[in-house]
């Protein structure tokens, strides 16, 4: 692992946070554009199960930080994010040092922390029953099956 990522490392999750935000944003300007209502009025026990579906998201988060250090787990998403914002393919090689990870979630799921993340957005959709938030979740899922 470089050493000049770490430092640098903290800063993606207000590039992250940045991004979320305008992704919400723009997903209402969408539902808003489309006449969508705001919210669906979706039934209280699938609102129930929604719930259910967020605290699944935050398990898998959760199990990811118990199975990996947050500093891998930062220092590989900024590597991430300055491929995707360099246009270079993330599969290329990025010059870190670290062990390929074969146990825990990533046993299971090829990147278990995005896949936490849509599961848990997708949770909030169903909770909240807003519609701007299923679309927010639809583009997150493509933007992260494309990276």
């Amino acid at each position: 692992m470089a050493e000049t990522n770490v430092g640098r490392a903290p800063i993606i999750f207000l590039v992250i946070a940045a991004l979320v935000v305008g992704l919400f944003a723009l997903a209402f300007l969408i539902s808003t554009l489309l006449s969508l209502p705001f919210s669906l009025g979706l039934p209280i026990e699938v609102r129930l199960v929604g719930s259910a579906v967020v605290l699944v998201g935050l398990a898998m988060i959760g199990w990811v930080f118990r199975c990996r250090k947050p500093t891998n787990v930062m220092v590989s998403t900024y590597v991430t994010f300055m491929k995707l914002f360099g246009g270079i393919p993330v599969a290329e090689k990025a010059g870190r040092t670290e062990p390929l990870v074969v146990g825990g979630p990533q046993k299971y799921v090829r990147n278990p922390l995005y896949f936490g993340i849509v599961v848990m957005v997708l949770g909030w959709a169903v909770l909240t029953g807003y519609s701007f938030v299923f679309i927010a979740t639809v583009a997150l899922f493509f933007g992260s099956a494309l990276s």
